[in-house]
């Protein structure tokens, strides 16, 4: 078994502490009494700032890895719910943030995860360690200042549920965690100072948060453990980011977390199911519309179960978006009827054509696939979020069918601002030019 400390962080959410990290990334040394902060995103692949990068990669191997990644994602979602999961690796995300942890502060990237409820990162010692540019965190109190275990009755542990195993001698509380693979990892619950720098370079620490020593992740859900419901009051259990185009590097993604969220226009209510730790954003999609003709998605077809089973989720992780095979059926036979291009044949999907990224950004005999949720939010999707040039001179359906739980991934999300309120228990998704957001 990996052992792999969980340092879930029991947030006490301060801005008043100033630090410095030795390194050649130069960080201020204001403080900010602010209840509100903004922080870039970086696009794995993508961006330049990404340590993924590569500039000798054609788009079209870019493409193709996002779309890998895109399929571990949905393994990965898939089997949350029967608490065996896919392990996720700093490969696997698709936006990353930078992050310190400890004191003295040690320098991370860690992915963006609106489907995971807890903090994550590399610690040592680790077996593997996936290779980082950054150091790899020591945990240890001698190593760090501010670093300490947590006892079997602490609320943290508490929150672990399911995956909580406590050793009562010495009163440490842990966890464990079986992978699809059958390899397990676990280690101790424990507390650490987090910090981040804003987009406007103020200098933000969390003291006194719970996270896991594994992937280097930010998880964003619902859950108890997640980032902002850590943060709670003081950032009003709100944030929201918005994904420029992936082609973009010019421009950079950023999320706000606290009063400075946008939570404007039209929403539709997050779903809970009954019976389930699942703490993932479902929505109901009632209608798909092609142009102005709608498909015909059956009633409460995007409704999860009570036991979380089927619905649809909005997941920063997986690239494309994943819809229950009779509904992808019905938007395939409408967008072959109206669309005006050459079909071609093509590994990557059952619906690809003769064409160009220009055409669609013209918007060339492909019509606007419009998302409706309850609520009466209304979503059009840009062109670029709905078909891909997989090759020079082929574009393809950015859509795949599923079994299991339906997925809205980032692709979809380009170009949008999308807000989460967990109080109210609210999306919010409107058109916008994130570029200059």
């Amino acid at each position: 078994m990996a052992t792999k400390l969980l340092l879930l962080l029991f947030i006490l959410f301060t801005t008043t502490k100033t630090f410095s990290v030795s390194s050649t990334h130069h960080f201020p040394t204001t403080t900010t009494t602010t209840k509100t902060f903004s922080i870039e995103l970086i696009h794995r692949d993508y961006s330049p700032k990404s340590p993924f990068h590569d500039p000798t990669s054609s788009i079209y191997s870019r493409r193709n890895s996002s779309l890998q990644r895109s399929l571990r994602r949905l393994h990965h979602l898939t089997n949350i719910s029967r608490l065996v999961q896919a392990a996720v690796t700093p490969d696997d995300g698709a936006y990353l943030m930078q992050l310190t942890i400890g004191t003295p502060p040690t320098l991370m990237l860690a992915v963006l995860d609106t489907g995971s409820d807890l903090i994550w990162s590399q610690c040592l010692p680790c077996n593997p360690c996936y290779t980082q540019d950054p150091p790899i965190f020591n945990p240890s109190s001698s190593s760090s200042s501010s670093f300490q275990t947590l006892g079997c009755n602490s609320t943290p542990c508490e929150e672990l549920l399911d995956i909580r195993s406590c050793d009562v001698t010495s009163d440490r509380c842990t966890y464990n965690i079986t992978y699809l693979d059958d390899s397990t990892s676990g280690g101790d619950l424990a507390l650490e100072n987090l910090g981040m720098v804003s987009m406007d370079r103020r200098n933000v620490s969390l003291l006194n948060i719970a996270f896991g020593r594994t992937t280097r992740l930010v998880g964003l859900s619902m859950g108890p453990l997640s980032l902002v419901s850590q943060l709670g009051d003081a950032v009003d259990y709100r944030f929201s980011y918005c994904f420029v185009r992936i082609t973009d590097t010019e421009s950079g993604s950023q999320m706000v977390l606290g009063e400075d969220a946008v939570l404007s226009g039209k929403s539709t209510p997050i779903i809970q199911p009954k019976s389930t730790n699942n703490t993932f954003y479902y929505v109901n999609l009632v209608e798909i519309s092609v142009g102005e003709e709608d498909i015909g998605v059956p009633e409460g077809k995007f409704v999860p179960s009570d036991t979380g089973e089927g619905g649809l989720i909005v997941d920063s992780g997986a690239e494309l978006i994943y819809l229950d095979g009779v509904v992808y059926r019905l938007l395939v036979s409408e967008l072959k009827r109206v669309i005006g291009l050459e079909e071609v044949e093509h590994g990557a999907g059952e619906v690809c054509y003769k064409g160009t990224s220009k055409d669609l950004a013209e918007g060339k005999a492909v019509p606007v696939v419009t998302l409706h949720f309850d609520g009466g939010l209304d979503v059009p999707l840009e062109l670029l979020s709905t078909f891909q040039e997989i090759v020079e001179g082929v574009v393809c359906l950015a859509v795949e069918p599923t079994n299991d739980v339906s997925i809205i991934g980032n692709l979809a999300q380009q170009n949008l601002n999308v807000g989460f309120d967990l109080k109210e228990k609210r999306v919010y998704m409107s058109p916008a030019d994130c570029a200059t957001f």
